[in-house]
């Protein structure tokens, strides 16, 4: 008698969900349907109290994985425990109210194969409403020097747009709670170290902006984000991150012709970022030159 081998997939998508029954549908049919089809997806229901997980239940598809917390532990619990659960190295993030393009993870797993001294890869997204209309486009910064250098500013990567592998994360220690309004900027802080970072500018994920987004408060998100900022700023001193001479590594002028339009709204975005970062460790000389830069 012979038995047989259960294969292991090449990709772990990682989802944690908590009363997420508005928008569950679409996000977890946007993760079956992707033309890549070689993954298990992680769906950690997190002591939900709507019907997230009769939903989840409903779906008799063998690559969904239910991990249930009888009770609410909260994101960063979640997420770590659906790394723990997960079988493969290499992790796809999916928020529960989000939208993944069909290509997605056909497109980041070819990327992640044919770069392996790549760590994380995000990719630019497409905004939209809670009723997912189109509110715009954002790009991504691509290279290493660039996002590594951005982090100093602000977090990089859209999280559930990031694909990464799981060895280096658990390596630092996965997401921590100290952070728990800025969970995924910590992490890619303290990867920035040793391992390189990527971002594949075509939208490859529907970001969806709600009321619920930023249910942690400004205040928490503000205070939380400045820590991340401070952690990566202090690898530049003295003249910081993004003296006027490093401008072209962060700015680059060339982009694909879907961010014309909008390119020079998320640069000047950055500008601003920086701005406000040079302001608060006193330097006013590049503070005011990243604000000038930021409406020229």
């Amino acid at each position: 008698m012979t038995t047989k081998t259960q294969t292991v997939p090449k990709v772990s998508v990682v989802m944690a969900v908590y009363n997420g029954e508005k928008y569950l549908r679409e996000a977890v049919e946007s993760i079956l349907n992707q033309t890549y089809r070689d993954f298990e997806f992680v769906i950690v229901n997190d002591g939900s109290k709507d019907s997230s997980l009769d939903i989840i239940k409903s779906y008799n598809d063998p690559r969904i994985r239910l991990v249930i917390n009888e009770k609410n532990m909260g994101l960063i619990f979640s997420l770590n425990r659906g790394l723990s659960e997960a079988k493969t190295d290499l992790i796809a993030r999916m928020d529960a109210d989000d939208i993944s393009v069909p290509e997605r993870l056909e497109k980041q797993y070819d990327f992640m194969k044919q770069n392996p001294d790549i760590t994380v890869v995000g990719t630019a997204i497409e905004v939209i409403n809670q009723d997912g209309k189109f509110v715009y486009l954002q790009p991504a910064l691509e290279k290493d020097e660039a996002i590594k250098r951005g982090l100093s500013a602000g977090c990089m990567f859209s999280h559930p747009t990031t694909m990464f592998r799981k060895k280096p994360v658990l390596s630092v220690g996965g997401y921590r709670k100290e952070s728990k309004a800025a969970e995924d900027y910590d992490l890619w802080v303290r990867l920035a170290d040793d391992y390189k970072f990527a971002n594949i500018n075509f939208p490859y994920l529907k970001y969806r902006k709600h009321g619920n987004n930023k249910s942690l408060g400004e205040k928490s998100i503000r205070s939380d984000t400045n820590a991340c900022s401070d952690n990566q700023w202090q690898k530049y001193l003295p003249d910081g991150p993004a003296p006027v001479g490093k401008w072209p590594i962060i700015w680059p002028k060339k982009t694909k012709k879907l961010f014309r339009n909008s390119q020079n709204k998320y640069y000047s975005a950055l500008h601003l970022l920086f701005a406000y970062q040079y302001k608060r460790r006193g330097n006013s000389k590049l503070s005011v030159q990243h604000a000038r830069a930021a409406i020229s």
